[in-house]
């Protein structure tokens, strides 16, 4: 295999306008076929995590939205809690529908800079 291969990415931003700036949103982690099942995305789940809680003390939240046949026990499992339920929000493409299901993860090192 070439040592150059992408085979596992995570991605999440800050949202914005300001009020939200206490926010990673969006969180998302793909690991490709052919590399799954290697505890690459708890790999990078927790590493993106630690980053967060030992040097970004400016983030409160990160959040993603699961659909209800992911990994729901997993997100839970590494501090991730339910905050909701989308119903009927992702046609699975057999005709039936399946929620989405918000959760987030709290930094339990933030710093609330502004005062409030």
């Amino acid at each position: 295999m070439d040592k150059n291969v992408l085979v596992a990415e995570v991605h999440c931003y800050k949202l914005k306008p300001r009020i939200f700036s206490h926010v990673l949103s969006e969180l998302t982690i793909v690991v490709y076929s052919g590399f799954q099942n290697q505890r690459l995305g708890k790999l990078l789940f927790t590493t993106l995590l630690t980053y967060i809680k030992d040097n970004r003390n400016d983030i409160i939240r990160v959040e993603l939205v699961a659909r209800e046949s992911n990994a729901i026990e997993f997100y839970k499992n590494i501090g991730f809690v339910v905050e909701g339920r989308l119903e009927k929000r992702i046609n699975n493409k057999t005709g039936a529908f399946e929620a989405d299901v918000p959760m987030a993860w709290f930094n339990r090192n933030f710093q609330n800079y502004s005062g409030n």
